[in-house]
């Protein structure tokens, strides 16, 4: 074995010194998997040798200094392309001239440069093609709104050409989400059905139909993967214990005013309403709506002004309208929108239950945006003082509403609600025109491609020509009410 070592280093001898003029030794520094390579012994032996050598580093070799073959010169010419914006400096032009005069490089060259000048056109189908593609104008869902606001060449991929992800067998976050609506809504049927009220409902009576309500979801649902392992099954229990926790700070939240539900899973023509509440008094009748959400969704004026957040307030005006029907003669008053997120959140345990439980019910709050009138107010929370645990609001010393508070005027929250019909409006007559242009929107660090199935296939990709981000603008709440007073032609506040 050890005669063995010699020969071969005998043999690199010999190859070492057959050169007359140059010697040049190359090592790969990552191996086929991507994995780092360290160089050979003969190559410290050497620079012990030779202490002047210098390794020098391919990649950071300049343009005529590179061995180049035919397939490296035209990556070569397409890294350049691809930073053109920059411009094409002396070295990439004679590369260029090189390969445009060789005839076996001329057709890749000539599909190079289309490719690198290539500009993304704005698209669109025309009104006819856009007419038979979405069919019944007046059935277009709050979804479809948002997501045309998002980017209208996702929602042509989605309503038009009926694109979606292949389904796989597993239990996602969005399965936990619809199990979690469907058992809070059956829980609601359930004690609707037995006329039990969710304040004074018995204890033991609320548990065995919050358990009776997620395992008739579960078994509706139609994903058995929940019975597939102990694991997965684990996840029936969890529900529960979501479920249990959401009908406990409901109901806390109730408690608090005066309003009753009225309705559940109400259907129209945009959507669903998963609960509506009024209170009537003797001549009106205030009517708020809430939509259960899983995860940290919250209401964004902004995004709600760009027809990104349109759901809250497209529910409100058609809950308003419905309980116009039920009430004739009464003034009906929007008093609120709301999301609920259903969590089971962990808290620091404080040190009376009371508090922690005060700390729970703040995870918890209501998120979205009030009217702020007095009878309101009184009406969602009597005789609220500091924060509110249960709703976007805080009451300063003086008695009046902190600007830490989600609220508006009535008469603004209803230039929100005109707003909101103006912008569906706006946005169905873009849609039902054809456009289809892949443009999505750029608000702060958030974009129309974070989490859209369509990104890798739309083709939109920022160094194209074309292809760029419609910007908009961040507003406050108050800004954010002059833009649409604005829109919908009404007189600016007097300051």
């Amino acid at each position: 074995a050890k005669e063995k070592i010699y020969i071969q280093k005998f043999y690199l001898y010999l190859n070492l010194t057959k050169p007359t003029k140059f010697l040049f030794l190359s090592w790969a520094k990552v191996s086929g998997e991507g994995k780092s390579l360290r160089p050979s012994y003969l190559i410290q032996e050497l620079m012990r040798l030779f202490p002047n050598l210098k390794p020098v580093d391919e990649e950071e070799k300049s343009w005529q200094q590179c061995e180049m073959t035919r397939r490296t010169g035209i990556l070569r010419l397409a890294e350049g392309l691809r930073e053109k914006e920059q411009g094409l400096d002396a070295q990439w032009k004679e590369l260029y001239t090189w390969f445009a005069g060789d005839e076996k490089s001329r057709s890749v060259v000539e599909k190079l440069l289309r490719a690198g000048f290539y500009k993304k056109e704005a698209g669109m189908l025309g009104s006819q093609m856009a007419e038979k593609l979405y069919l019944d104008p007046e059935r277009v869902s709050v979804t479809r709104l948002e997501k045309f606001a998002s980017c209208a060449y996702a929602h042509f991929l989605s309503y038009g050409l009926r694109l979606s992800d292949r389904e796989t067998y597993g239990f996602e976050a969005m399965d936990l989400g619809n199990i979690a609506h469907q058992a809070l809504e059956r829980f609601a049927r359930k004690a609707e059905e037995e006329k039990l009220d969710w304040v004074t409902m018995p204890e033991e009576r609320r548990t065995e139909l919050i358990d009776e309500s997620v395992e008739s979801s579960v078994l509706d649902y139609g994903n058995t993967v929940l019975f597939s392992s102990a694991r997965n099954e684990y996840m029936i229990y969890r529900i529960k214990r979501l479920i249990r926790r959401s009908v406990w700070a409901l109901t806390r939240q109730m408690e608090q005013g005066d309003f009753k539900p009225a309705g559940y899973e109400f259907k129209f023509g945009s959507g669903k309403i998963d609960r509506i509440d009024t209170c009537e008094d003797e001549n009106r009748v205030y009517v708020k709506v809430t939509d259960y959400k899983t995860g940290r969704k919250v209401f964004d004026i902004t995004s709600f002004y760009h027809g990104l957040q349109l759901q809250l307030p497209v529910y409100l005006n058609a809950a308003l309208e419905a309980e116009g029907k039920r009430y004739p003669g009464k003034e009906i008053v929007p008093a609120g929108i709301f999301y609920y997120r259903i969590q089971d959140p962990i808290v620091a345990r404080e040190k009376t239950d009371e508090k922690t439980e005060e700390s729970i019910l703040k995870e918890l709050k209501l998120d979205g945006l009030v009217n702020g009138e007095e009878e309101v107010i009184e009406h969602l929370e009597a005789n609220l003082t500091g924060s509110s645990l249960y709703y976007p609001l805080r009451r300063n010393q003086n008695g009046l509403l902190g600007s830490a508070s989600k609220a508006l005027p009535q008469e603004k929250f209803e230039t929100v609600l005109a707003y909101t019909r103006a912008k569906q409006k706006e946005l169905k007559a873009e849609m039902y025109e054809g456009e289809v242009s892949a443009l999505p929107y750029l608000l702060g660090e958030d974009t129309g491609c974070d989490f859209c199935a369509c990104k890798d296939i739309c083709g939109f990709d920022q160094r194209i020509e074309g292809c760029e981000y419609r910007q908009l603008q961040k507003y406050s709440l108050e800004e954010a009410v002059e833009c649409m007073k604005e829109k919908l032609g009404i007189k600016k506040s007097q300051k």
